[in-house]
């Protein structure tokens, strides 16, 4: 560490080097107070339980849910303590520390409480802590094996580099107003992920009757009961090619890419460039496309492929079904309603790690359906709704990652 460095990106207004001080010269150190669930409710008083710093992660943190009683020896917050677990099972969940910005707060037990001076902002300091250059000496001192500790000391003997107190507050409104406009787009997404649950149960039949409580405008009458049997005209299984994350050949679509209703393009596998493959084992816009093997909890996923055809390729665990008097993406919502779901599991066969649903074994499971054109409607809603949830997860991931590259560039 240099005793006169700058970042790379800095604030109009703000120049000149910053410092390396010792933390233990700015700040003092305590730990928190156990509290037991049997003493959670029992008060008025606000506790902070370690947890929320992995459940809630924030870069301050501005309110509290839980609450307590004064006990002898509680530690109370004053408003300015950065906050750290003082253990987890993994060390990166360690190395993570909120400014606690809400005073009179009762502190639980595993918590390292750092109390910065006026030299030193608290946000900007959560933010050092955790993303910061000290980050990494952190990392180095955590101990322990199946449970892993940071303990006091290695933090207090920290060297950091800090601007001037006003550029730290500078520093720590930005990140903490980024925070907050990560945190207003997951409750947004969450929202919406609950619109489509709840909209799932009333636009679709419950057990026991034939019209679903909630209907788009212009529609009405019962739905039709039938089996999947009816509907299924043809079954196709995927390539038996093996796939490779080495190769650079057509992309290649595997029991882990589908999920519920959608597919999960976070990690996948490409066939060999010579791979000679049929048009068969290549998925088209409107495929069904159903997983045969699995563990017993997700075998039978399936989902309606909505992208380009011809782009990826399937390989031999999944089953492509071509079906007639449904519309596909209607069907994507049918199949991934609550009731399907629990249908199609009592068809599966095998232990709980490896378990098999054969095309064969669904067609005597029965499906309610409306008319193509209502299937249409519902199919068109729901598809909509899937992007704005889509788009919401974009934008936090878009969000996260800008946050990272600025964290990289505002701190030495």
């Amino acid at each position: 560490m240099t005793s006169n460095s700058a970042p790379a990106l800095r604030f109009d207004g703000f120049d000149g080097e910053w410092n390396v001080i010792s933390l233990s010269d700015h700040a003092t150190f305590s730990r928190g107070k156990g509290y037991s669930k049997a003493d959670v409710g029992t008060g008025t008083y606000p506790l902070f339980l370690y947890g929320q710093l992995y459940t809630n992660y924030s870069t301050e943190i501005r309110s509290i849910t839980t609450f307590s009683r004064m006990n002898d020896g509680s530690v109370v917050s004053t408003g300015r303590e950065v906050l750290m677990p003082a253990s987890d099972v993994t060390p990166t969940n360690i190395v993570r520390a909120s400014h606690l910005k809400v005073p009179d707060v009762l502190l639980g037990g595993d918590l390292n409480v750092i109390t910065p001076g006026d030299g030193i902002d608290p946000t900007f300091l959560a933010l050092e802590l955790t993303g910061g250059s000290s980050r990494a000496e952190l990392l180095n001192n955590i101990q322990g094996a199946a449970v892993k500790h940071l303990h006091l000391d290695p933090i207090r003997n920290l060297k950091l580099v800090v601007p001037s107190v006003k550029e730290q507050h500078a520093i720590g409104e930005l990140f903490a107003d980024l925070d907050a406009l990560i945190e207003q787009h997951r409750a947004k997404h969450k929202n919406l992920q609950r619109t489509k649950t709840a909209l799932l149960q009333r636009m679709f039949p419950q057990d026991g009757t034939n019209e679903p409580e909630l209907r788009l405008g212009g529609f009405s009458g019962a739905w039709e009961t039938v089996s999947f049997d009816s509907l299924l005209t043809r079954v196709e299984i995927g390539t038996n090619i093996l796939g490779s994350t080495r190769y650079h050949g057509v992309p290649l679509l595997k029991m882990g890419n589908i999920q519920r209703g959608f597919f999960d393009f976070s990690s996948f596998e490409r066939l060999p460039d010579s791979a000679e493959l049929s048009s068969d084992s290549l998925v088209r816009t409107g495929d069904f496309l159903f997983n045969t093997r699995n563990t017993m909890e997700l075998v039978g996923k399936g989902a309606t492929w909505m992208g380009e055809s011809g782009a990826f390729a399937f390989n031999g665990n999944i089953a492509r079904f071509t079906l007639e008097r449904v519309d596909t993406k209607f069907f994507n919502y049918l199949y991934n309603h609550p009731r399907s779901i629990r249908d199609v599991n009592k068809c599966a066969t095998g232990t709980t790690s490896v378990a098999a649903i054969y095309p064969r074994s669904l067609k005597s499971v029965q499906f309610q359906i409306p008319t193509i054109e209502e299937q249409h409607a519902i199919g068109e809603a729901f598809s909509n709704l899937d992007e704005l949830i889509a788009a919401e997860s974009r934008y936090i991931t878009q969000l996260t990652q800008a946050k990272t590259a600025l964290l990289q560039r505002m701190f030495v």
